[in-house]
């Protein structure tokens, strides 16, 4: 089996940059979509109207190279699927609704 990370933190984090409210909410639908009545990201389990937490859980995932330690562990798990036919992307997407709204 081939897998590949598909980077998606700084995405989310460039997201959650933009004030809380409906502009976000239609950019998080326009990153997703890319612009077509497709789903281009896979990016369906966030939460695109959370609260501060989430930006700055993602500038410390983001700091701690989360992604580097996910495409280690993608690297071995690929290795040892290596006989499974198949190709996927695999993604890191914060799926968080403390303090509600989502």
């Amino acid at each position: 089996m081939q897998l590949a990370l598909l980077p998606l933190l700084q995405i989310q984090r460039e997201l959650y940059g933009i004030p809380r409210g409906m502009a976000r909410f239609r950019a998080y639908l326009a990153t997703m979509t890319g612009g077509t009545e497709e789903m281009v990201l896979p990016l369906v389990s966030m939460n695109p109207l959370g609260k501060e937490h989430i930006p700055a859980f993602l500038d410390e995932l983001i700091a701690f190279d989360a992604e580097a330690v996910a495409a280690d562990a993608i690297a071995s798990a690929a290795r040892r699927l290596s006989a499974v036919p198949g190709q996927f992307h695999v993604g890191l997407v914060v799926t968080d609704d403390l303090l509600g709204g989502w």
